[in-house]
């Protein structure tokens, strides 16, 4: 069994690995303005600069109109550190058999599968599994 917590961005579910998961924060806790045109930024948290990454604009071209607003946010650590992710809601955690994980088709592209390599489905839906390094070494979006 792998155990994952969900979160959506925009309608979509998507997934990771709940122990890349350091912490859940509401949005007001991390910003006292809006954030809603920012991609990528570093915020300061606990005297540390951590990258932050909208997902919802992040994702925006890519999974249809998203509705900006994200009022959640994870604490994500990788290889690499610590970053913090916009979503618009984390759902809950679930244990899933990890048979029933399989890795993303090919059909979908590189860039799709270097942020999500591996799916499950659940009630009839993908859920694609986030892979936060995918993002974080992604060089075709810019840092703003």
């Amino acid at each position: 069994m792998q155990k994952l917590i969900l979160f959506k961005v925009s309608e979509n579910l998507f997934a990771i690995d709940h122990k890349l998961v350091k912490k859940k924060y509401k949005k007001k806790e991390l910003f006292s303005e809006r954030a809603d045109k920012v991609k990528r930024v570093k915020i300061k948290l606990d005297g540390r600069d951590i990258p932050l990454y909208d997902l919802p604009a992040l994702f925006d071209e890519s999974v249809g109109k998203t509705s900006k607003v994200h009022s959640e946010a994870l604490l994500v650590k990788d290889e690499e550190g610590h970053m913090i992710l916009l979503v618009n809601h984390i759902e809950r955690g679930i244990e899933i058999d990890k048979d029933l994980i399989q890795d993303l088709s090919p059909i979908f592209g590189n860039r799709s599968r270097m942020y999500f390599p591996k799916v499950f489905i659940k009630a009839n839906r993908p859920v694609l599994i986030l892979n936060p390094s995918g993002i974080r070494t992604d060089k075709t979006k810019s840092h703003e």
